[in-house]
């Protein structure tokens, strides 16, 4: 688990992570005449592993500010209200926000590899994920990963511990045994 991250959830001092209703309902109040933004879970897991890097001394929110990163983000994203966001967009948002605040960043693309997404949070990394699912996709920040094997010769399990912006420090698991249709990740660190 990352720095911050016990199995059972938040666990650092001050480190809260963003509500994605929160996050449209606060866009909305400041923009008014417009609609309520809606299928923004890529925007909020950008916004949340932002505020990770925030929590871990980087000042790489704009303003200091979750809803002026979201506004931003929703924007540099690609994020439309029908299409949500793709991967690439979340990536390239990241990394916009991230040198604009005036940072460098390393970024390593995992695919849908358990064992990058676990090498990254060995090495004190979040990761962006997307996944799938039929025709429905959602976006999150991964956090921790565990590995579990029955018996000895048996079936190994993996998860892993995501913040999924549905509720502002709510981290599960994400089945990584073939229940999703696609799996896409990147690592990133700020220096």
């Amino acid at each position: 688990y990352l720095p911050g991250i016990w199995t059972n959830g938040i666990n650092g001092n001050g480190l809260s992570f963003a509500n994605q209703t929160a996050l449209n309902v606060r866009h909305w109040m400041r923009n008014p005449g417009g609609s309520m933004p809606r299928g923004t879970c890529g925007p909020t897991a950008v916004v949340n592993m932002l505020i990770y890097f925030q929590w871990r001394g980087f000042n790489v929110l704009i303003n200091g500010c979750m809803d002026d990163t979201f506004a931003s983000v929703l924007v540099t994203s690609g994020w439309t209200p029908n299409g949500g966001t793709v991967m690439s967009g979340m990536r390239n948002s990241a990394r916009a926000t991230i040198r604009g605040q005036g940072y460098n960043y390393t970024v390593q693309n995992l695919g849908g590899s358990f064992a990058g997404f676990r090498d990254s949070i060995r090495n004190g990394r979040p990761a962006m994920m997307g996944i799938s699912r039929g025709n429905s996709g959602h976006a999150v920040v991964v956090v921790g990963f565990e590995h579990f094997r029955v018996g000895l010769s048996g079936a190994n399990f993996h998860y892993l511990r995501v913040i999924d912006g549905w509720e502002s420090n709510a981290g599960r698991f994400v089945d990584f045994n073939g229940f999703f249709h696609s799996i896409d990740g990147a690592s990133f660190w700020v220096t």
